[in-house]
């Protein structure tokens, strides 16, 4: 209760300037070498098991994490072992979804702007396109993978503030707002039956900054499920696709690299 009066009241009113500037005082912290007695506790509140941890590693591959931030943005081992065409582009919560055409983000002002303005493609998405956004709570693997084999086409990093994403300190209507004018990242990759994804890695409150894969340049070809990039704290990820996905709840779980369901008679 405390968080969400803080982040209402307070974060989320500061500036863009303001934001960053804390931001990196809190990623100074996290990558100090005490910040490491951080882990075990922090495991302890969030119910993160061993048998979990297992998957991961630290960024270095050595046997322990240095420091916070380190294990913040450890590294998947090895994607979930499956065929599927198209899997998840990372692990969250389902926030918000919907067609293009029938999806209208409400902001704070009470304005209606579309999807679009979170991806800032320089073609228009179309209606039939799919939204999708995804929060990455505190305790869940930060790291971004491709959902499709393809060749990245473009690559736009857009400034911006870095206000809280916790989908409950917003009515449902407005849960993806924050995506709208927080700093992002945004990669658009052509599949290869010429159809393009659109990636928005969303940065929030305290995040460090938002970084890409080395092999993630301009025309580069990527492969399902090749990493794209990572946050240092704090996330969102929103997906606009060329195929309507299954989702079954609010708030619905998904794991990085298993298999996206579509809905019933979804065309590609």
């Amino acid at each position: 209760m405390f968080i969400q009066l803080f982040a209402k009241s307070l974060w989320n009113n500061l500036s863009e300037e303001t934001h960053k500037i804390n931001s990196q005082i809190f990623s100074r912290f996290f990558v100090s070498t005490f910040s490491r007695f951080m882990i075990s506790p922090y495991c302890f509140i969030y119910g993160i098991s061993d048998e979990y941890l297992n998957y991961f590693c630290p960024e270095s591959e050595s046997l322990k994490y240095a420091n916070f931030g380190d294990f913040f943005k450890r590294k998947l081992k090895a994607l979930p072992d499956n065929k599927a065409e198209l899997i998840w582009p990372c692990e969250g919560y389902v926030c918000d979804w919907g067609l293009f055409r029938e999806k209208m983000i409400t902001t704070v002002k009470g304005q209606k702007i579309s999807p679009q303005s979170v991806f800032q493609s320089a073609t228009a998405i179309p209606g039939d396109y799919f939204f999708t956004n995804i929060f990455l709570h505190n305790h869940n693997y930060h790291r971004i993978h491709s959902p499709i084999s393809g060749r990245i086409t473009d690559i736009k990093r857009i400034s911006g503030s870095l206000t809280f994403l916790r989908p409950w300190f917003y009515r449902k209507d407005e849960v993806s707002s924050p995506a709208l004018k927080n700093e992002r990242l945004n990669v658009e990759i052509l599949d290869e039956e010429n159809r393009t994804w659109h990636i928005s890695m969303v940065g929030g409150f305290g995040v460090g900054t938002i970084k890409l894969s080395d092999s993630i340049v301009l025309n580069a070809k990527v492969n399902r499920g090749e990493e794209l990039g990572w946050f240092e704290l704090g996330s969102t990820v929103c997906m606009a696709s060329p195929i309507a996905i299954k989702i079954e709840k609010y708030l619905q779980p998904i794991r990085v690299g298993t298999a996206i369901q579509l809905m019933d008679h979804a065309n590609p």
